[in-house]
């Protein structure tokens, strides 16, 4: 299994295109068998005190702009099939100038991830 955190920035003014744009690409790469879960985030600037009155926020505070994407896939094949892949490679195309770019292609950071423990809830399939 390959599980990974990945980060773009979209470009000032381009929030609105970007975000529709990321979520037609979320749909798309659904109907890939190997991606067993595809995520997109932004920052959420929200901050709350729990029980103990505690506040928590995110920190440091991310750029606005940020995108998150939380993915795994089946397997190492499965990676490399999405990110050469049509859909991905076309959105990229279409798509790319609206973020943060490098040599023509958008600037990315990427983490991959071992699962040490934990768990996913079926109720963690709710819709955006």
């Amino acid at each position: 299994m390959v599980s990974i955190v990945v980060k773009w920035t979209i470009r000032q003014g381009c929030e609105r295109k970007a975000i529709a744009a990321l979520k037609q690409l979320a749909k798309s790469v659904e109907a890939e068998k190997g991606t067993l879960m595809y995520l997109v985030h932004t920052p959420d600037p929200i901050s709350f005190a729990c029980v103990n009155g505690d506040a928590h926020e995110s920190l440091p505070p991310p750029c606005s702009r940020e995108v998150i994407f939380f993915e795994q896939y089946a397997d190492q094949d499965a990676f490399c099939q999405h990110v050469n892949g049509q859909t991905f490679q076309s959105f990229v195309k279409e798509y790319g100038d609206l973020f943060v770019n490098n040599d023509g292609k958008p600037f990315v950071t990427i983490e991959f991830l071992k699962r040490r423990a934990g768990f996913i809830r079926a109720d963690a399939q709710t819709k955006a």
